[in-house]
């Protein structure tokens, strides 16, 4: 799991090993975990280390439901005329925190419009305010523990987090599940829960922007009910049973040797393809991937389908490669996170496909009785990778494998599937296991 000493700025391996010592055990074990895409971006910067996997980190929930402002009226208090509480919580450091910057923006917005629209500033965390620091309009600091932070998180508006360099920000998606409005830095990762316009505004990284989008937040508080609204709903998503049903699906993987051939930065730079394909090609591969859904679906509602763009049916019998799962974690075709059996469809996500025989490594180990693979055969698709030509590729492919099975193989074009080929594959196996 990413700590990310090797991405401190003038620290080098000889004066501070346990650089070099992260920067080992990233590039040679069997799954790196980051818990988030900016995470994962700093890692593949600063070593070798591939097989990167983004996963979710948890909040309590159930406690932070006990304080939260679910189900209330969010614009109360301006339509009482009370108080609006603006808050930062986290450590009092400044170099990664940037909480000076909070204390600069409140004091460049001045007492005037404190009075004016009825705030209270509110600091919590970790650390000493310097002497130096004109605090004069904040009106409670300090630091609180589990309950007394989440209670005070619920009597808080607006949290503002202003941070230079964010690993994740478990503050943020607190706060959000608090019922504050969260104004926070774009680009760190806080993007991995905060949708900007959504549920959350971004803020610049200098104090006088921060102070602009506080303003225009303070003051039209009573049209921020949807981001709010929105935000909680987020919050209730980043639950430490998702975050261990996560990661017992890596451990699962890494125990079956299957993660090594995974590759971060290339395969989401497939999924940006896909994601930045021209519209309409896009919707009508996906518009005939769901007709041959369906149509199995009627047939045989046991399959398990792989597949890519938005799921439309139950997760337990369909995943898609492009798309996060219930669990917040994208599967691969060469890595699919789900125990696999019985009979496998691939419809629309073979052409994503880097590693075939890493995809049938995984379905032999699956123990998979029969396999139904539908692959591209027109002209190629922007984000496809592999190209398989005709029948005969998937014979050669799985004769390297035939200490470990027996194959059967059955090729099922027809006019209503194409341009996609079609190939079922039976498996009989033989008393060799893979290692």
């Amino acid at each position: 799991m990413y700590t990310d000493l090797i991405g401190m700025r003038n620290l080098n391996d000889i004066y501070f090993p346990e650089q070099k010592i992260e920067r080992l055990a990233l590039e040679n074990s069997g799954a790196v975990i980051a818990y988030s895409d900016f995470s994962a971006e700093r890692i593949l910067k600063n070593s070798r280390a591939e097989n990167i996997f983004v996963l979710p980190l948890g909040i309590n929930t159930e406690l932070i439901s006990r304080f939260s402002r679910a189900g209330k009226k969010l614009d109360q208090k301006i339509l009482k005329g009370k108080e609006l509480t603006i808050g930062y919580f986290g450590r009092l450091e400044n170099v990664q925190k940037g909480f000076l910057k909070f204390i600069e923006a409140v004091n460049i917005l001045g007492k005037k419009f404190k009075i004016e629209n009825k705030l209270k500033y509110v600091i919590f965390g970790r650390g000493k305010i310097p002497a130096c620091i004109d605090i004069s309009l904040i009106d409670r600091s300090g630091y609180l523990k589990q309950e007394d932070l989440y209670k005070e998180m619920a009597e808080t508006d607006i949290m503002v987090m202003p941070s230079n360099y964010e690993p994740f920000g478990l503050a943020g998606i607190e706060a959000m599940a608090s019922g504050a409005l969260l104004l926070c830095t774009k680009g760190l990762g806080m993007d991995s829960y905060a949708v900007y316009g959504k549920n959350a505004l971004a803020i610049p990284e200098n104090p006088a922007g921060i102070a602009s989008v506080l303003e225009t937040a303070v003051k039209n508080y009573d049209k921020m009910e949807r981001l709010i609204s929105n935000g909680i709903s987020e919050g209730k998503t980043w639950s430490w049973k998702r975050s261990v049903n996560a990661h017992l699906q890596i451990y699962e993987k890494v125990r079956q040797k299957m993660t090594r051939s995974f590759s971060y930065k290339k395969y989401f730079n497939i999924v940006q393809k896909f994601n930045n394909a021209e519209l309409y090609l896009k919707n009508s591969v996906l518009r005939k991937i769901d007709t041959l859904i369906y149509k199995h679906t009627l047939e045989n509602n046991e399959m398990y389908f792989i597949t890519c763009g938005a799921i439309w049916d139950s997760e337990e019998k369909m995943v898609s490669v492009t798309h996060r799962d219930s669990n917040f974690v994208v599967s691969s075709p060469e890595i699919i996170l789900r125990n696999l059996s019985g009979t496998v469809c691939f419809i629309g996500s073979w052409e994503f496909v880097s590693d075939p025989r890493a995809v049938f490594r995984q379905l032999i180990i699956s123990r998979v009785e029969r396999v139904i693979i539908y692959y591209w055969n027109g002209d190629d698709l922007p984000w496809q990778i592999l190209k398989m030509e005709s029948y005969n590729d998937f014979v050669m492919l799985l004769d390297g494998f035939s200490a470990f099975a027996e194959f059967s193989f059955m090729e099922c074009n027809s006019k209503e599937a194409a341009p996609f080929n079609c190939i079922e594959i039976g498996f009989r196996y033989t008393d060799v296991c893979i290692a």
